[in-house]
């Protein structure tokens, strides 16, 4: 992943210093917006600013995803939302107290099989985009219903999946090749 960060420019620092830059973020980003003079001196931003004009008029929610520790505790004490990456699927129920009162959105990689006949052909295409990222789900419409159904239980908010695809011609739609 640090070679992913520097290739845009980003940073090579490892975990710490980033959760540490995230929460600096937030903490500034929050002073920002509730307007008034702002002066905060911390080991990644230095500001003293008189204020931001305009300021929101209603709170901007804040997404914070992952599953260290210093990022629970981020998304416990900032978030509205805590996004749960495919990689830490299997440790939900461990984590999600962890985060307060933020609502829960999931990440899962979704394979649509527009037909029975071409559910290995959807897998293999998934496989080669996405390797062996945990979450894929491949099914038809009744089967990817069946598996999401499990997630929506009282206290969590939501669900999200990535964009489904299927291997459909170019140009025409899933339902198209029906």
């Amino acid at each position: 992943m640090a070679d992913e960060l520097v290739a845009f420019g980003v940073t090579d620092d490892g975990p710490a210093e980033r959760a540490a830059r995230l929460g600096e973020s937030l903490e500034l980003l929050e002073a920002l917006w509730r307007g008034g003079p702002v002066e905060f001196h911390g080991a990644s931003f230095d500001i003293d600013c008189p204020g931001q004009q305009p300021t929101p008029l209603t709170r901007i929610p804040v997404v914070v995803g992952g599953t260290g520790p210093r990022t629970l505790e981020l998304a416990r004490r900032h978030a509205d939302w805590w996004n749960l990456p495919t990689y830490g699927l299997d440790r939900l129920e461990e984590l999600r107290p962890q985060v307060g009162d933020a609502r829960v959105s999931t990440q899962h990689l979704v394979g649509w099989v527009d037909h029975p006949s071409r559910r290995d052909e959807v897998a293999q295409v998934a496989e080669r985009r996405y390797g062996t990222m945990p979450g894929l789900v491949v099914g038809d419409a009744d089967g990817l219903r069946a598996h999401f159904g499990h997630w929506w239980r009282p206290g969590w908010s939501a669900s999200t999946s990535g964009s489904p695809m299927s291997p459909t011609r170019a140009g025409s739609s899933p339902s198209a090749s029906r």
